[in-house]
């Protein structure tokens, strides 16, 4: 018999919003993985290159300045990008050696996925740009806004994972909330494999240029001395361009990891309210199976091939391999460059960084200060589990009994069944296991919950 006790509604934020599924803040960015290394050649100033020729050069003059009108603005949504890459795209098909045009293109494709992403990401929030960070994933597209792209903020010292971020990484973990405003989790997994084929173009098109190719001058965030935000350029050369193939490379390796297992619903109701949904369940104190509170079958079976995960590996590795060329581009560069903060003082300690986030791909890593009910914790964490020849088959096994009751006419509550029997290693995945006081959580139900919330909550986390 369930406690019918209101002390369980402490549970709520002692508990549930305590786990790492709570929305944090990022101060750190992240790295991961890539397939080519585009070279670690020398920088150059802010010299505008021909683009790798002269014919199409008008074109892609009139294309940067919209691009630059775009960058100067404060905000920005999906459909301001959408012209400026249709004009890159245009050039491209004519003139496909011009490599202003291939910056361009790569720098608003990565801008509208921002924006995208943010659009769906920001469901419940007037102003998404005030939104906090899911580590590491969405706080690497907000990098990728242009407002942050101009300001360096893509740039090989913020791309680094720390070890405790691994967590996050997790499919579906790094994306559950318990916050009933946003989207269902499979909404935002949705969209993000949607952005594997343009993450994959715009990487492409930063591949094929020359290592010593001109910088590509754009609209600069940061102004230097007499400059005003509304004239400010700088040069985008081949450090900013390894930094922004690391950071897509590592966007398309954590996409693929997030689009790991299937995200399909079906029929399933998600939109509609828990309270509605399960109300005799309610009045009656039930104990639910994923079962009968998830999607159905595919949702949660393993989809990625391993063609695939050996693919994401490569994505991670690469990324890795770029963020360090980038940094090396950087060494004694002169010039107004988008990049022109980072200096020698700046390179070694970033690659550090950028080095030990290799690790996180090849094995067993602890992730020391993970945020549980119980405090700060030591979570061993095996990412390559999931990118070998035997993952787990499906994640559905994860989510855990709910106990449904009701203390009052008006007041309702749910809670993980502390006698679930689960596999709390996610097969391998945490070698260690997950703590025990994973089950002892609670929360409170109201006229908010979604059955996708209910969903969310029944995934064991931490």
């Amino acid at each position: 018999m369930l406690p019918h006790r209101s002390d369980v509604y402490d549970g709520y934020l002692g508990k549930f919003m305590n786990r790492r599924r709570m929305l944090l803040p990022v101060a750190g960015f992240l790295l991961a993985l890539g397939l080519i290394s585009c070279g670690g050649g020398g920088g150059g100033g802010a010299t505008t290159g021909t683009g790798g020729g002269t014919a199409g050069d008008a074109e892609v003059a009139i294309a940067l300045s919209d691009l630059n009108t775009q960058a100067r603005k404060t905000e920005n949504v999906s459909s301001d990008w959408a012209p400026v890459r249709a004009k890159f795209q245009s050039i491209l098909t004519t003139t496909p050696a011009n490599n202003d045009a291939k910056v361009g293109y790569a720098i608003s494709e990565a801008a509208m996925m921002c924006e995208e992403l943010m659009e769906t990401y920001g469901a419940g929030y007037n102003d998404p740009n005030a939104l906090p960070d899911f580590k590491p994933l969405i706080s690497g597209f907000k990098a990728l806004c242009a407002r942050k792209l101009t300001q360096g903020e893509f740039g090989p010292t913020f791309l680094y994972l720390t070890a405790d971020e691994l967590p996050d990484v997790v499919p579906f973990t790094g994306l559950v909330s318990s916050d009933t405003s946003f989207p269902a989790f499979w909404t935002l997994i949705q969209r993000l494999n949607t952005f594997k084929p343009r993450l994959e173009s715009a990487i492409a098109a930063l591949q094929s240029i020359p290592a010593n190719a001109p910088a590509t001058t754009i609209a600069d965030g940061i102004p230097d001395g007499s400059e005003s935000g509304a004239n400010a350029v700088a040069g985008f050369g081949q450090a900013e361009r390894l930094a922004l193939l690391a950071r897509l490379q590592s966007l398309r390796a954590f996409v693929g990891l997030a689009c790991l297992y299937n995200v399909s619903t079906g029929t399933y109701p998600e939109g509609t309210a828990t309270l509605v949904t399960f109300a005799e369940e309610f009045a009656n104190s039930a104990n639910l199976s994923p079962l009968q509170y998830l999607p159905l079958s595919p949702f949660g079976d393993l989809a990625a091939d391993s063609t695939e995960r050996t693919a994401i590996k490569d994505w991670w590795l690469a990324a890795g391999t770029n963020a360090k060329a980038s940094l090396e581009a950087l060494r004694n560069r002169s010039g107004d460059t988008i990049l022109e903060g980072l200096n020698d003082s700046t390179v070694d300690t970033t690659k550090l960084e950028v080095t030990s986030f290799e690790a996180a791909i090849q094995g067993t890593v602890n992730s020391v200060n993970v945020e549980t009910p119980d405090g700060p914790q030591v979570i061993s964490v095996n990412l390559s589990q999931f990118l070998g020849s035997s993952p787990p088959a499906s994640l559905r096994p994860f989510f855990a009994r709910v106990n449904l009751f009701q203390f009052s006419e008006e007041e309702y509550g749910v809670e993980l069944d502390p006698t679930t029997t689960i596999d709390l290693t996610w097969g391998g995945v945490y070698p260690n296991g997950l703590p025990g006081t994973t089950l002892e959580i609670s929360a409170i139900v109201d006229s908010t919950w979604r059955n996708a919330d209910l969903a969310s909550f029944g995934l064991i986390l931490y």
